[in-house]
């Protein structure tokens, strides 16, 4: 089996617990839903209802790990997958998720994602150093 490195300001990428390759950033957004509570006749709300919360995820420049691109996985066909990120400083997973946006760029003898953008339902550091 060939062993895979990155350089150390990369952050893996696995996809389903594969590897998918490498990304040089990524940003994560936590959205929670709220909707303000009015008593009956009252134009001023009173309260706030916190709702259900979800994470948007960016990717940033996906690099393969071999020649064959994400390790055959077909990005575009995942659906309800998990995502882990495993930064120098944490590994942080990301589950129920599912792609909003997918931007490939294709050159002579390279491919790459250059921006990847998910939605997901749950999010769980697994290590911090």
């Amino acid at each position: 089996m060939e062993e895979i490195f990155f350089q150390k300001e990369l952050t893996e990428v696995r996809l389903n617990s594969v590897l998918a390759g490498a990304v040089q950033s990524y940003e994560v957004r936590c959205i929670v839903q709220c909707e303000p509570l009015r008593g009956f006749g009252d134009s001023d709300a009173s309260a706030i209802q916190r709702g259900a919360k979800h994470y948007e995820v960016r990717l940033r420049r996906l690099q393969p790990p071999v020649a064959e691109l994400t390790g055959g996985i077909d990005l575009y066909s995942l659906q309800n997958f998990e995502l882990e990120l495993a930064a120098p400083d944490r590994t942080v997973s990301f589950g129920g998720c599912e792609w909003s946006e997918l931007l490939e760029r294709a050159e002579a003898g390279e491919s790459v994602f250059e921006e990847l953008t998910l939605l997901a339902v749950s999010r769980t550091v697994l290590e911090e150093t």
